[in-house]
C-alpha cells in the first residue's frame, strides 16, 4: 500500500522500501472476524524524514470493528543506496492526521521468565530484493519462539497458555539490520508478567541484534475466540450454473518471492481462501455440513497445471478464480480451481484440482443425502481424478532437509495448512541447488520456480504443532522434482509431490 500511494507522487519509480520499524494495534476484530468476511482498509501517510516515511493502516471488519492499527515505517533506497525523499512530500505531510498507538514502554520489573531458542531463515523467507527477509517474518520468528517457550518451559505455560495470542493488544518492532537468508538466527524471549509485557531480541550467529520486537499483553484476558457464525462477506461471486461458481478477486499479482515471480505456495493459499469464503457463503451448499463441529474436509491431492504466464502476474490484475463440481463419490469430490485474467477470460493461467474427503470424528464419511441427490446426477461421467501420485522408486541418492513449521503456518484446523507443502518443496529444492547435491542430476539456477508447469500432491497424515519434518528429494529418471514428507518421530508420511519442469537444462558435470 505504502508503495502503491508513494508511486503516484514520485516522478522516479526505481527504487524500492525496506520496513525499518511496526507499531501495530490489535482490534477486538482481529479475534472475531468470521472466516470469509470482507475487510475494508485505509492507508495515509503521517510522517517523513529525508530518507524515511510512516504510513498509517487501518484495517476495519464489515461490521466496522477495528482489526488493527499500523504504523509502518519505510526506509527508501534505490540500486542499494539510500534515496531522499523530494523535500515537497516531505512537506506535504508534516502535519497529517494520525491515530495514536501507545509506544511499549521498557519493562521496569527487572526480574523476567527468559527462553532461548533458533532457527534458520528460510529460503521462501527472503523478500523480493532477493538477499533480506521479508520483514513480516520478524514477528514470526518471535511468534515461533513464544510457541517453543510454552512447549518446554513450564513457566511460560503457566503464564501464558496455549492460546496465548489472543492476549496480544500491542506490538511495535525495530529492525536494526537486516538478516540475509540462511542464517541461523537466536531468539532471546523475556517474559515480564508485572508489566505484562514479552520482549523478543532476535540475534544473528555472531550475536549481533538485528530485531527487537516488544509485545503488550493483557495476561487477564479471557483467551475464548469466537469464530463461529455466518459470515457477513462481499466477496464478488457469480454463479452461472449450479456446479460453477465465478470470484472476481485482485492482488493475486502482489505475492511475489525473492526473484519477483508469482509466489507458488501464496497462490495456492489464496485459492483454497476463496474457494473457503464462497462455500461459507452457501453456494454449492458446502455450509450445509462445513460448519458442522463434527465434519471436517480434509483435502487429499491436489493436481496443478501452471502456464509460464502465471508467474509473471501484473501487481494489479484483474482475476476471475472459476471453481466448478467436477465429480462425486460416497465420501469426496473434486473441485477444478481456474484461474484467469479478467482482460482474457479464454487464457487459464492455473488449474487446480482438488480432491476433498468429507470426514466425521477424523474418520472419512458418506457426504450428505441431500448433497448427493441434488449434484450427482449433474456430474455423471466425470471420472474421479486419481490421488494417488505414480510411485516413483525413491533414489538411493536423495537430499534431505530437516524443519520444524512455522506457528503462521497452522490454520484454523490447528494443522499445517496443506498449501505450505509447496513452499516446503520449493525451499527445499533451492537448498539441494545450493549446496549442488548430486541427488539433482541436472545443474539449475537458484530460480527454478518458472521452469514447473505441473505439481501433483497427495496428503497422507496431519501435521501438528512441534511436529519436526524430514523432506527428501531426488530426481527421477524423467528429469522430474520427487518430494518425501515424512514425520522426524515415526518416519511415517505426511506428504508425497512430484513437480514437473517443462525445461531441463543439459547435464553438466558438478564441479
Amino acid at each position: 500500500w505504502t508503495k502503491d500511494m508513494m508511486d503516484g507522487l514520485m516522478t522516479d519509480k526505481n527504487y524500492d522500501i525496506d520496513i525499518i520499524g511496526l507499531k501495530l494495534k490489535l482490534g477486538k476484530g482481529y479475534f472475531n472476524v468470521p472466516m470469509g468476511s470482507e475487510y475494508s482498509a485505509r492507508c495515509t501517510f503521517i510522517a517523513a524524514t529525508s530518507t524515511t516515511i510512516t504510513s498509517q493502516i487501518e484495517v476495519a471488519s464489515s461490521n466496522d470493528d477495528l482489526v488493527y492499527l499500523a504504523n509502518v515505517t519505510g526506509s527508501i533506497y534505490r540500486r542499494s543506496s539510500v534515496y531522499p525523499i523530494p523535500s515537497a512530500i516531505t512537506s506535504a505531510i508534516r502535519n497529517a492526521h494520525q491515530d495514536e498507538i501507545p509506544n511499549i514502554v521498557s519493562a521496569s520489573n527487572q526480574k523476567y521468565l527468559y527462553h532461548r531458542t533458533t532457527t534458520i531463515v528460510r529460503p521462501s523467507e527472503i523478500g523480493q530484493n532477493g538477499y533480506d527477509i521479508d520483514t513480516t517474518n520478524y514477528v514470526n520468528y518471535c511468534l515461533d519462539g513464544t510457541r517453543k517457550a510454552i512447549s518446554n518451559n513450564s513457566d511460560y505455560d503457566a503464564a501464558l497458555g496455549p492460546r496465548w495470542v489472543a492476549k496480544i493488544r500491542y506490538l511495535q518492532s525495530e529492525i536494526k539490520r537486516p538478516v540475509t537468508w540462511c542464517q541461523r538466527i537466536t531468539i532471546h524471549l523475556r517474559l515480564y508478567t508485572a508489566d505484562q509485557i514479552l520482549r523478543c531480541n532476535i540475534e544473528d550467529d555472531q550475536n549481533n541484534m538485528m530485531c527487537v520486537v516488544l509485545i503488550k499483553l493483557d495476561l487477564g484476558s479471557s483467551t475464548t475466540v469466537n469464530r463461529i457464525g455466518p459470515p457477513k462477506s462481499k466477496i464478488n461471486i457469480w454463479q452461472p450454473n449450479p456446479l460453477e461458481i465465478q470470484i472476481f478477486s485482485t492482488g493475486f499479482g502482489y505475492y511475489k518471492d525473492r526473484y519477483r515471480h508469482s509466489d507458488l505456495g501464496k497462490l495456492f493459499r489464496i485459492i483454497a481462501d476463496l474457494r473457503v469464503a464462497a462455500w461459507l457463503q452457501g453456494y454449492m451448499d458446502w455450509d450445509q455440513f462445513y460448519l458442522n463441529k463434527d465434519y471436517s474436509a480434509v483435502i487429499a491431492s491436489h493436481t496443478v497445471k501452471i502456464k509460464p504466464s502465471a508467474y509473471d502476474l501484473e501487481k494489479k490484475a484483474d482475476v476471475n478464480v472459476h471453481l466448478q463440481l467436477v465429480s462425486i463419490r460416497k465420501s469426496s469430490l473434486a473441485i477444478r480451481h481456474q484461474l484467469k485474467l479478467k482482460s482474457n477470460p479464454t487464457n487459464v493461467l492455473v488449474e487446480m484440482i482438488t480432491v476433498i474427503v468429507l470426514t466425521r470424528k477424523g474418520k472419512p464419511t458418506l457426504l450428505p443425502a441431500q448433497f448427493m441427490d441434488k449434484y450427482a446426477k449433474l456430474v455423471r461421467g466425470h471420472k474421479m481424478p486419481n490421488r494417488v501420485i505414480p510411485y516413483t522408486e525413491k533414489s538411493t541418492n536423495t537430499f534431505s532437509h530437516v524443519m520444524l513449521p512455522r506457528e503462521c503456518e497452522f490454520d484454523g484446523n490447528q494443522h499445517v495448512n496443506n498449501a505450505f507443502f509447496v513452499t516446503y518443496c520449493l525451499d527445499t529444492a533451492c537448498l539441494a541447488i545450493q549446496n549442488r547435491s548430486s541427488a539433482y542430476t541436472h545443474d539449475y539456477s537458484d530460480d527454478i520456480t518458472p521452469q514447473i508447469n505441473q505439481v501433483d500432491i497427495t496428503y497422507s497424515s496431519q501435521v501438528k504443532r512441534n511436529d519436526e519434518l524430514i523432506i527428501e528429494t531426488w530426481q527421477d529418471a524423467s528429469c522430474n522434482l520427487n518430494f518425501d514428507i515424512r514425520h522426524a518421530r515415526d518416519g511415517s508420511s505426511a506428504c508425497r509431490a512430484c513437480f514437473y519442469l517443462a525445461n531441463v537444462p543439459s547435464k553438466q558435470s558438478k564441479l
